[in-house]
């Protein structure tokens, strides 16, 4: 890659990181809102071409947008009602924002496309160490699993990049509601 290109992907990832920032405070759906103009900014700005609607990946960030968002409603003290059960997985931020660099670092010809591992857990055990935290909350769930893998693939990062240490959950959850409890 030239320094060009470099300049480029750092960008790129900034812009990410930013609107999952405005996400993050706005709290709740906002995040997946705020995750939409910054695929909007990527692809009329940046001129990054779409490809086909990613379902699958657009489900798994309903679950991890739907956990984050029960975790600030613990730390502020609300209800939440989670409206699916099943299992997902979870992807502590910290671990996404660490495989990104370290996949950025460690792949010298090409680009490659990796899913990043991370913590497979039912709704109920979310919910379970949301209450590990935070025991006055009222947190409830039910409905349908949503029609996704419970896991995706990490075998490529893996492979390429080497074994990649996962937070686990109730570490995760541990430390978003800290964080949330400290922003209040």
């Amino acid at each position: 890659m030239t320094t060009t290109d470099w300049i480029l992907l750092a960008v790129e990832g900034l812009v990410v990181i930013g609107f999952i920032a405005l996400g993050v405070r706005a709290g709740g759906v906002g995040l997946g809102i705020w995750g939409g103009v910054g695929t909007l900014v990527l692809v009329f700005l940046f001129g990054l071409e779409p490809g086909e609607p990613p379902v699958s990946a657009m489900l798994i960030f309903i679950t991890v947008i739907t956990a984050t968002a029960a975790m600030q409603a613990a730390a502020r003290g609300e209800p939440y009602a989670i409206a699916f059960e099943g299992r997902a997985q979870y992807d502590y931020a910290p671990d996404v924002g660490r495989a990104f660099v370290t996949a950025a670092g460690a792949v010298d010809d090409g680009a490659a496309v990796y899913n990043v591992p991370g913590a497979v857990a039912t709704v109920e055990d979310v919910v379970d160490a949301i209450l590990v935290q935070a025991p006055e909350a009222a947190i409830t769930w039910g409905g349908d699993a949503l029609p996704f893998p419970e896991e995706l693939e990490a075998v490529g990062f893996e492979r390429d990049i080497g074994p990649f240490p996962r937070t686990p959950l109730a570490v995760g959850v541990a430390a978003t509601i800290e964080h949330f409890r400290a922003a209040a």
